[in-house]
């Protein structure tokens, strides 16, 4: 059927293989495997219900180069590992559809996206190189992720206790679980709500009026409260 059909008798068309196997359970635990890689990497997405703290407080290290570094490492293992889950997934599909011809298993592949050259060949290379590319760490758009967590934290969106390890990592919810009011990340009460003032105690001086001012000098300066984000984050190696 062509893409965006809604004809009735669609899904009842579809084949789908019997599951109740040693083949059927490996592909529920390879296809949960892989949806908690990428919720984890989401963790770091500002936009994501999942998020907490961007990539760079997620790694370790006395400056932006190391943690930067230790990330991209990151982004290569769990691509390195997700394609091998992405592998091994193919190879239970096709064992459950028995299909084994391997002019029928290239047709697949080609119909997916795959590319060749005249003789049917893949060009690896390329593909590689865009793989590659496509996993390894932008500098600028973790420093901007950085700077805009670090802006949040001053304005009391974000709670920079996830950040300064005064509270642990949100644990992962299931994938089928009802999507939180709020990402585990921002400063909430017990209800699971953002509040209109920090709690008792909070490390990090917040304006209940929302309202911060570009005055050096003044109280509510933005860029002295982002600093003082900064220093609570960091310590001693928050650069002058």
């Amino acid at each position: 059927m062509a893409f965006g059909s809604y004809e009735v008798g669609v899904i009842q068309k579809t084949p789908v293989p019997e599951l109740d196997n040693p083949d059927g359970e490996s592909l529920g635990q390879f296809a949960m495997s892989s949806v908690v890689f990428k919720q984890t990497l989401d963790q770091s997405n500002e936009i994501s219900h999942l998020f907490y703290v961007p990539a760079l407080l997620r790694t370790a290290g006395a400056s932006l180069a190391e943690r930067l570094a230790a990330w991209d490492e990151r982004l290569r293992v769990a691509h390195q590992t997700l394609a091998t889950y992405q592998t091994a997934i193919d190879e239970i599909a096709l064992r459950l559809y028995g299909i084994d011809d391997p002019a029928d298993i290239a047709a697949i592949g080609q119909g997916f996206g795959a590319t060749g050259d005249d003789d049917g060949a893949t060009d690896d290379d390329d593909a590689d190189d865009d793989e590659a590319a496509s996993v390894a760490a932008d500098p600028r758009a973790l420093a901007a992720a950085l700077v805009s967590y670090l802006v949040g934290c001053a304005f009391g969106r974000w709670d920079i206790r996830y950040a300064t390890g005064e509270r642990a990592a949100p644990e992962l919810p299931d994938p089928f679980a009802p999507l939180p009011p709020c990402p585990p990340g921002m400063l909430t009460g017990a209800d699971g709500l953002p509040l209109s003032e920090p709690p008792v105690g909070y490390p990090l001086a917040i304006d209940t009026d929302g309202i911060l001012i570009d005055d050096p000098g003044h109280p509510d300066d933005i860029v002295r409260r982002v600093r003082d984000a900064i220093e609570l984050i960091f310590g001693t190696n928050a650069e002058p």
